[in-house]
Order: C-alpha cells, then sequence, then structure tokens
C-alpha cells in the first residue's frame, strides 16, 4: 500500500508557493497543488479545494468543493479608521461547492456562467465584542462574458448574491493591457457595484496579493466596499526570465480616492519563481506608523 501511495503520489503534477504579505497586519499564504489531468487537490493556506476542470471542445467546465476553517473572508482582521480593529474580528470557515463552465467564441470573444453555494460558521476571537452570527447560507449565480488576447482582456460577470432574508445584486469588471514588447506599459483597471451587500459578501480592497482589488501600502483586505474603481498603471522590463515595474495604483471608493506606489520584481529562472512587491501608500492616514508593505511569494512550478 505504501509503495502503490508513493507511485501515485510521484505520477501527479505538483505546484507549491509560500509567502506573505507584510503590514501592520501581517498574514502568511502557503499552497500546495497536487493534479492529474482534469483532477486537482490544492491546499490554500487554510482551504482544501477539490476539483474537476475538464477541456471541453471551445470551453472548459469545471466544479469544486471548497472547505475553509479559520481566515474565511479575512474576516480575522477587520481595520477601521486607519488601524487593525479587533473588536470586530471573528474566526470564520465555509463549506461550500461551486460549478461553472465557458464556451469560446470566435476572434478571442467568450461567454459563460457559474454558480456556488456555501455555508458559513463564526466563533469569537480574544478582543471580540460584536454579536457572534449563527450560521449563514450564501448562494451566488453569474453571467460571465469577455474577449482575451495575449496582449489585452477584458471581462464582465453580472448576477445575484443570494441570502434568506435578501438579494444582493452586482456587476464587476476588468481589462488589461499588456503587449508584449520588452519595455511596454502594465495597464489594468477593476470596477464593480453592488447593492445589499454585508460582511460575507463586500469586495475585499487593500493590498497586493491576488486575493483583493490592489492598493499598494494598504493592509490585506484593509477595506470593505461594494462600489470600486481602481486602476495600475507603469512602465515594466520584460525579459524572457524577469519582469522589473514601477506602478502607481489608484482606488476610489466610499467617496474617497487613495494612492499606491509599487517597485515589483518576478523572476523565473526555471521550476523555481520569486514574486516580490513593495507598497506605500502616501494619501492613506494611520494612527501608528505610515501606510507600508511588502508582498513575497516563492513558488515552485515544475511545468
Amino acid at each position: 500500500m505504501l509503495l502503490l501511495l508513493i507511485a501515485t503520489a510521484h505520477a501527479l503534477d505538483w505546484s507549491v508557493a509560500l509567502g506573505a504579505q507584510v503590514d501592520a497586519d501581517s498574514h502568511g499564504i502557503a499552497t500546495v497543488i497536487a493534479s492529474d489531468g482534469p483532477w486537482s487537490v490544492g491546499l490554500h493556506t487554510d482551504t482544501l479545494d477539490f476539483r474537476v476542470a475538464p477541456e471541453l471542445d471551445r470551453g472548459r467546465a469545471w466544479a469544486a468543493l471548497r472547505l475553509q476553517a479559520g481566515a474565511a473572508g479575512l474576516l480575522i482582521s477587520p481595520w477601521s479608521d486607519g488601524a487593525p480593529d479587533p473588536e470586530r474580528a471573528l474566526t470564520a470557515g465555509i463549506i461550500g461547492a461551486e460549478g461553472g463552465v465557458v464556451r469560446y467564441l470566435n476572434h478571442g470573444l467568450w461567454w459563460g456562467g457559474q454558480v456556488r453555494s456555501q455555508a458559513w460558521w463564526f466563533l469569537p476571537q480574544q478582543d471580540t465584542t460584536i454579536e457572534v452570527p449563527g450560521w449563514s447560507t450564501v448562494g451566488r449565480a453569474d453571467g460571465m462574458a469577455g474577449w482575451w488576447t495575449e496582449a489585452a482582456s477584458i471581462d464582465l460577470i453580472a448576477g445575484v448574491d443570494a441570502q434568506p432574508h435578501s438579494l444582493s445584486p452586482h456587476v464587476s469588471t476588468r481589462a488589461r493591457w499588456t503587449p508584449g514588447w520588452v519595455v511596454r506599459p502594465h495597464v489594468e483597471v477593476q470596477a464593480g457595484w453592488a447593492d445589499r451587500q454585508d460582511m460575507l459578501t463586500l469586495t475585499r480592497l487593500g493590498g497586493m496579493n491576488p486575493y483583493v482589488v490592489p492598493l499598494a501600502g494598504a493592509a490585506w483586505a484593509e477595506f470593505w466596499v461594494e462600489d470600486y474603481v481602481a486602476a495600475q498603471a507603469g512602465p515594466e522590463l520584460n525579459l524572457e526570465t524577469l519582469r522589473f515595474g514601477l506602478f502607481a495604483e489608484v482606488a476610489h471608493f466610499q467617496g474617497r480616492t487613495e494612492l499606491g506606489l509599487s517597485p515589483r520584481v518576478h523572476w523565473q529562472p526555471g521550476a523555481l519563481w520569486f514574486d516580490l512587491r513593495l507598497g506605500y501608500a502616501p494619501t492613506l492616514e494611520r494612527v501608528e506608523g505610515i501606510a507600508a508593505s511588502g508582498y513575497l511569494l516563492v513558488g515552485w512550478s515544475p511545468k
């Protein structure tokens, strides 16, 4: 049996990434993914993800079961008025399932849809003073469409979040332009609108990792927002194994506009790769210190 398990594990495709965002309330990241064709299982810090994602004729589909314990929605570290707010902190977890399909059209166009169902649970932390909710359920249905090329893309998502006593419509879009030049502009814009959202469905904004709407210098998920527009732009040196860029980021949300500045380095000499970003937000006010952050991710992807 042991030899069978070793042989099975050896036959799988593996990828690993370790890192952290360091700010006034830092958080770590650990990802391990094992896959075999369309099947995969992944550990994403506190989340187990079991997934099948077959390629279709002119499309793709996916179905997944996700189990998260501890930091769902990053409710463990809310912020208020420029400082962490431990009195509103909650330990949270999710049991959920999702699925979707995308169809490829001509000329880079595509369309699709996705659905998701989640059950949330909550526990207080040491300094929690707010009322701890009981079990909550959230369902989501989205329609999606977009256009993609290597140099540019745009996508649009529109749908609704459903809870036992409310429906919350939402619309979001993202556009990107990154031509394949050696010295190139990197431009990306994100925007979203929603109504009647709560702490479970609000968009997380702030930080420099893939799980948020970015704002360099802000803490990870520092802001929970319904409506937002965020843009990042700057020059980037684009070599075969190295990318280096200097970016400015602007985000407008909750009636305010904030600026972030970020140098970035991505180096991938082979299977091992490094992603380093630094951030400073000169317009963000802090109770203590300045609004600065760092993000480092080290990964290994042999294929």
